[in-house]
């Protein structure tokens, strides 16, 4: 996991031995998170200390769901939500501050990217071109799935970010796709070939990668 200074271009190792590590999450306490993709794939926690928060699933090794590890979203509460691509039916999970694991939703089979509403109250997953939006229950689990917006810049939805009014932002391979908080589609940012992760960062978190 690497660190990088966008005024210098430059970058840092910070964390080695991730076990093919791919998409980070850092909450708004500041844990740091990484999901390994790896054979023993897992969800770690970096910061402020290193430990395997989840590594499986109902008694079986994470890898037995049947998918990848893809994506993954801290929430304030100590938990991860992560995506598994290539489960038949649903890859949307949850691990709690404990490391339980639940999972969640129906005819999710290529969940990507994954990210909370400012609020956390709202989640959002992507589902090739389809976007999904859920409820966030006090406890950490999800209800009322519904079909939030239909990516239109690109046909495979990735990593997202939301802004601080909750506008929803999508990576699609070659675009970034704006949704407003209503799902209403806002319009497209067009990017390059193989464009795969979208974030907003610098020091007021204003400039959008």
């Amino acid at each position: 996991v690497m660190q990088m200074d966008p005024s210098t271009g430059l970058a840092k190792v910070l964390y080695r031995d991730t076990n093919t590590g791919g998409a980070v999450s850092r909450s708004k306490n500041g844990t740091l998170f990484v999901a390994e993709r790896g054979l023993g794939s897992a969800i770690e926690e970096l910061s402020p200390k290193r430990k395997v928060l989840a590594n499986s699933f109902q008694g079986d090794p994470l890898d037995c769901v049947g998918g990848v590890v893809n994506d993954l979203m801290a929430d304030s509460h100590g938990g991860v939500y992560f995506s598994v691509t290539g489960v038949k039916d649903s890859g949307v999970f949850y691990a709690d501050a404990k490391g339980a694991v639940s999972q969640y939703g129906k005819n999710v089979p290529l969940a990507n990217g994954i990210i909370l509403s400012p609020d956390e109250k709202t989640l959002y997953v992507t589902n090739g071109a389809t976007v999904y939006a859920f409820d966030v229950k006090a406890d950490g689990s999800l209800d009322n799935q519904r079909e939030f917006g239909k990516l239109q810049g690109g046909e495979g939805g990735d990593g997202s970010a939301v802004d601080q009014q909750g506008r929803v932002y999508v990576a699609t391979g070659k675009s970034v796709d704006v949704f407003g908080t209503d799902g209403k589609f806002l319009g497209t940012i067009p990017g390059p070939q193989g464009l795969h992760g979208t974030f907003f960062g610098g020091k007021d978190k204003k400039t959008l990668f």
